[in-house]
């Protein structure tokens, strides 16, 4: 049995601010690399078939493309407007401009939230390691893996 690790790259624009840990930031905008690693057994000449990779990681990137990310409990949603205030800030814009976490959006939980959607997405898949890079030099790893699968053996 042969082992293989296959990876897509695509991009992410985003803003978002992190009151927790900057109380008065202002928000924070961000280009950021994304890259999704899978790993599993050689079949059939492929790990995965790369334009389905690609095309996951895509869609799974564009939930939060050029989006505010913000903590739901920052939120008042009214209708197709939603109210977002922290600190000294206040932003109203448009529903669809809006993804909003449980928590306040770290770069881990965005890492944690496209693994789990290729996760569910690329059937078969036991595995799945997500990088995103804030900035050049700073970023952050995370793996997800299928309940279940391993990566040395059939589910």
């Amino acid at each position: 049995m042969m082992i293989a690790e296959v990876f897509a790259e695509t991009e992410l624009e985003f803003i978002h601010f992190i009151p927790r840990l900057r109380p008065n930031a202002p928000l924070r905008g961000h280009t950021s690399k994304v890259r999704a690693y899978i790993k599993g057994r050689i079949e059939k000449g492929v790990v995965v078939d790369l334009g389905l990779l690609k095309k996951a990681l895509n869609e799974a990137v564009g939930r939060f493309n050029n989006k505010l990310l913000a903590s739901g409990n920052l939120a008042e949603i009214d209708g197709n407007t939603i109210k977002i205030s922290w600190a000294n800030y206040v932003l109203i814009l448009p529903l669809e401009a809006v993804v909003l976490f449980d928590e306040e959006p770290t770069i881990e939980l965005i890492a944690m939230e496209i693994a789990k959607s290729l996760i569910e997405s690329l059937e078969g898949c036991p595995e799945v390691v997500i990088e995103i890079y804030e900035s050049y030099k700073l970023g952050a790893r995370v793996k997800v893996k299928q309940v279940g699968r391993d990566v040395d053996r059939k589910g």
